[in-house]
């Protein structure tokens, strides 16, 4: 294999890191909001302050740091993978590339709104009055 061949192996690697990363963000959202929101209608529907059922807002609490966390990893992993995709692009000399940074503001705005959220349920868990 020629070192063309493999500049261009290693580019398409990314793309497909870039695919999997943006597929994961829109799928793990959807889940977290599906589940956060039927658990606090449920919640709320029901009176659930002071009872047993606060304990059912620890599943998005503990969904959503293990999220954030995940997000953060990756955001991590794309910046090192944006700046590879740089590299390949000058040594290949590309007019035109893909560019991770849509993706990357994507998952740290998708980690700060589920920070917000992950407070505000925590609000609700250990407030006795809501």
């Amino acid at each position: 294999m020629d070192d063309k061949q493999l500049l261009w192996n290693r580019y398409n690697l990314h793309i497909e890191l870039y695919i999997k990363y943006m597929d994961m963000l829109l799928k793990l959202g959807l889940f977290y909001y599906g589940i956060t929101g039927a658990l606090l209608s449920f919640y709320f529907k029901n009176g659930g302050n002071g009872t047993m059922l606060e304990y059912s807002l620890l599943l998005p609490i503990l969904f959503g740091l293990g999220f954030v966390s995940l997000f953060i990893f990756a955001d991590r992993a794309l910046n090192i993978s944006q700046k590879d995709i740089l590299e390949l692009v000058r040594d290949m000399e590309f007019k035109y590339y893909v560019n991770t940074k849509a993706l990357i503001y994507s998952i740290r705005i998708s980690a700060v709104v589920m920070i917000i959220t992950v407070l505000g349920i925590t609000v609700v868990f250990f407030c006795k009055g809501v």
